[in-house]
């Protein structure tokens, strides 16, 4: 494995960050509103994105765009050069949040208060509103639904018409959401400091409870077989083969001696990222081996981890930033 050198960014704490979907730029927000677009040699330019934090960004799956949101309510979409974006949403009142894109690219939605606003080649359509403010946002593999995360579980909405399809009720507040790979299971990061998930066909749900902390930060791994859940030091891998993590254990990566604040699986193979409290980030080839591959300590608690993949070159690229701004690029 190869490191790159330990870059360090202008002082803002960054919220957001991802690769692009060619692998070849880095996008990293903050809380002044700034957006660094990285190339993987550490080459960097920046643009003002808000006024005020930026909130989350999202790459466009299939070409050079990427959509950013903010505290300052605005919702922009940024083309090649990245200099002068469409504003999809003027700024207002209310934070703009969870900016995701369907798989194919056809729609991009966005989260304001308790309502997600969705983006397609017919125009925008806004859902209707759930029980509290949306707390993650992600469209099935398909398509052909969005996942809304709050309190009282999930609801997924058609893109088209922003009408619910399903709800997936649990009594608990969520605080993310992800789907497995096949579009089978929905899992969701709880505030009472558990997992929860459903099987979509039938809507039978489950959950993984006792971690200390919040498990905001859940990843199925590139075919849906196993679910690395944050929250506490050891990272939990949870099977999801044909049997199901229920009844039980999961398998155990130590390595972190605080908790865990980030996991990613990297698309395509079977390795992992870690990030913690107090700033160790971790590379892992689960689950043969459960323990880190290497390791090395940040400043500061990592905020953020994401994977990218070069098909030109046939490398995985990764990053790290912590909470005092320094960013770490590596690939595999």
């Amino acid at each position: 494995m190869e490191q790159r050198p330990l870059l360090v960014t202008r002082p803002g704490y960054p919220t957001a960050m991802a690769w692009s979907s060619t692998g070849d730029l880095l996008a990293v927000g903050d809380d002044s509103g700034e957006l660094a677009l990285y190339s993987p040699d550490g080459e960097r330019r920046c643009v003002r994105a808000h006024e005020g934090p930026l909130q989350s960004l999202a790459w466009h799956p299939r070409r050079a765009a990427l959509l950013t949101t903010g505290q300052d309510g605005a919702v922009r979409l940024w083309e090649a050069p990245f200099t002068a974006p469409t504003e999809l949403l003027p700024p207002s009142g209310t934070w703009a949040d969870h900016a995701c894109w369907s798989p194919k690219g056809e729609y991009s939605a966005v989260a304001l208060g308790t309502r997600a606003h969705v983006f397609g080649a017919g125009g925008a359509v806004v859902t209707d509103a759930v029980a509290s403010t949306v707390a993650g946002l992600a469209f099935s593999p398909s398509g052909k639904s969005l996942g809304m995360a709050c309190y009282g579980g999930a609801t997924l909405v058609a893109p088209a018409t922003g009408k619910p399809l399903r709800k997936l009720a649990w009594r608990g507040s969520m605080v993310s959401i992800v789907f497995s790979p096949d579009g089978s299971v929905v899992a969701c990061g709880c505030q009472d400091n558990s997992v929860h998930f459903w099987r979509v066909a039938s809507g039978q749900d489950s959950q993984m409870s006792g971690y200390p902390a919040k498990p905001r930060s859940i990843s199925f791994n590139h075919d849906g077989s196993w679910l690395a859940t944050s929250g506490d030091a050891t990272i939990s891998l949870w099977p999801f083969d044909k049997k199901g993590p229920e009844g039980r254990r999961p398998v155990q990566l130590e390595g972190h001696t605080d908790v865990v604040t980030e996991v990613a699986f990297a698309p395509l193979v079977d390795v992992l990222i870690s990030g913690s409290r107090d700033g160790v980030v971790a590379v892992w080839m689960p689950p043969k081996l459960t323990q880190p591959v290497w390791s090395m300590r940040g400043a500061g608690k990592i905020s953020r981890v994401a994977w990218g993949a070069d098909s030109t070159r046939g490398t995985l690229r990764w990053a790290m930033a912590d909470a005092q701004g320094q960013l770490v690029l590596g690939e595999i």
